[in-house]
Order: structure tokens, then C-alpha cells, then sequence
């Protein structure tokens, strides 16, 4: 059986299935893809129209419930987590996966002259994808173990790991959706002009900065929340106009994905990592 979770901006958090003695889950509307808006226009001399654009509408969550034993006071249990207007996260699990959606509260109504009391939630999701509960997260440094048995450490000393020339990485986008991503560049030496490419979309970031030991920058590609800081010597530095003209914010595809990173100078000193959350048009 499915689980069904919400969760208000305050971190309350209540479970709607597996609680019947509270309330039972009648149906909930609004899982799968929500419709697309397309626009097309006429041409005089053709027949049918040509398409211009689309784009999917927000996503509308309904759930019907009936609250069970003692009405009023679980009724009001519900109130204190859902209020309208307000934001919302709605989870969603099942035996493969787990799913959560963040929203807004449009409506909780219910009719308390009722033997049986029925309510109605109703939520708006402007971002009609849903998302791992989980991030993914990939390093891309490509690191040859040389630890094996049997093992000894001689006088001099012995090496457990060492990284190689080859800075690529294969990640595999396991959503139905193209995703954005958080790119993590760290330094263990100096780095001039660091870039990491995605080569099967062809999309590629380069940051015209010199870094220095210790440094990080953080790339956010995600729509609505795109960003590029350094964090270098316990402070945090807005480089965005670092991007370089020719980049383009990186995404990730549905399916494999090929990376590759380096820099003007100083590779080596350069470990990349992604995280990342797989989207679903519908669950």
C-alpha cells in the first residue's frame, strides 16, 4: 500500500495512510503528469497549425479523507499542519521508491455537520516535478586503489590510492526529466580557469578565477536557484561574473551523462563532485 506524508514549512509532519483510527485515505488526485499548455499558431496557406511552444501547468494534489475516532480533536490535528496558503511538502512512497513534491496549501475544507466527516486538501505544485527524497551524489575524481593483500608498509612508506590522469565520470540521470545539479570544485593546489563539460548534452561551465589550497567553489544549476560562490579563507564571494561567456548552466539528461573537468592549469589539484535529485513527471 502506498504511503502519503505531508509536512508544513514549520517541519510538522503527519502520515494520512496507516492511520485509520485517526483519519482513512479515500483517493488522491494529481500523481500523474499534469496537462501541457501548447502553443501553436495558423499559417493562411497550411492545413493545421504550427507548433511554437509547450509547457507543463502546475500540478493540483487532491486528497479526500474521512477523519475516524475522536472528529474534533483529529480534525484539529490536521489544522495545525495544513494551512492554507502556506507551503507544504507532499510524500509520496511506494515498494520501488520514495517521492516528495513541494506545494501550496489551496484548501482544507470539511463539513463539521457531518455523521461521518469527510475532507477535502487540496495543493497547488508551481514546480509540477517530483523529486527524490534522497540526493545523488557522484565524485568524479577517478581514483585507483592500491590497497591489496597481503599487505605490508614498508619503511618508506606506501600509497592506498592515486589519482589519475583520467578526470571524467559517467552519472546516470534516473528521472524522466532533464535536472539541474550542484557542482562542488575543490583544491588541493592552485587551479586556473577550472571547467567541468557535460559531453553528451555538450554544455559546458568555465570560471575565469585562479582558486588557491583549500579553496571550493559551489555551481548550482538548478532553475530558480543558479549560483557560483568561492569559499576561500572562512569567506563566501558571489562569482558569477567569473562565467565565462561561452558557458552554459549544466544539466543532466535522462540516462547516462559523460563528464569530464580540468583547467587552464593544475588538474591535478582538482577533485569535482555533483549531487543532484532525479525528477519525475509523474509517479
Amino acid at each position: 500500500m502506498p504511503v502519503f506524508s505531508i509536512e508544513n514549512e514549520y517541519n510538522n509532519r503527519i502520515e494520512l495512510t496507516h492511520n485509520e483510527n485517526k483519519w482513512q485515505v479515500l483517493s488522491v488526485t494529481g500523481l500523474n503528469s499534469p496537462p501541457a499548455a501548447i502553443s501553436s499558431s495558423i499559417i493562411p496557406t497550411f492545413d493545421g497549425e504550427r507548433f511554437n511552444s509547450s509547457r507543463l501547468e502546475a500540478r493540483n494534489i487532491v486528497i479526500l479523507l474521512v477523519i475516524n475516532g475522536n472528529a474534533e480533536e483529529n480534525r484539529m490535528a490536521l489544522n495545525k499542519v495544513i494551512l492554507p496558503k502556506r507551503f507544504i511538502k507532499f510524500y509520496y512512497e511506494n515498494n520501488a521508491h520514495k517521492y516528495f513534491i513541494d506545494g501550496v496549501v489551496e484548501s482544507f475544507e470539511y463539513d463539521v455537520f457531518e455523521n461521518k466527516i469527510k475532507a477535502q486538501i487540496s495543493i497547488i505544485c508551481m514546480d509540477p516535478y517530483f523529486k527524490d527524497e534522497e540526493d545523488t551524489t557522484e565524485i568524479l575524481t577517478s581514483i585507483i586503489n592500491l590497497f591489496e593483500f597481503p599487505f605490508s608498509i614498508p619503511e618508506e612508506g606506501i600509497a592506498l590510492g592515486e589519482i589519475t590522469e583520467n578526470k571524467n565520470g559517467e552519472i546516470t540521470n534516473s528521472g524522466t526529466i532533464p535536472t539541474g545539479c550542484e557542482i562542488t570544485i575543490e583544491a588541493s593546489g592552485e587551479i586556473i580557469n577550472p571547467y567541468i563539460e557535460n559531453i553528451t548534452t555538450g554544455e559546458k561551465i568555465k570560471i575565469n578565477r585562479t582558486i588557491y589550497k583549500n579553496d571550493t567553489i559551489k555551481i548550482n544549476t538548478n532553475k530558480g536557484n543558479k549560483s557560483i560562490y568561492l569559499y576561500s579563507r572562512n569567506e563566501i564571494i558571489n562569482i558569477i561574473n567569473d562565467f565565462s561567456e561561452d558557458s552554459q548552466w549544466l544539466t543532466l539528461t535522462p540516462g547516462a551523462n559523460i563528464f569530464i573537468y580540468g583547467s587552464d592549469s593544475g588538474t591535478n589539484n582538482m577533485q569535482a563532485k555533483i549531487s543532484y535529485k532525479n525528477l519525475y513527471g509523474g509517479v
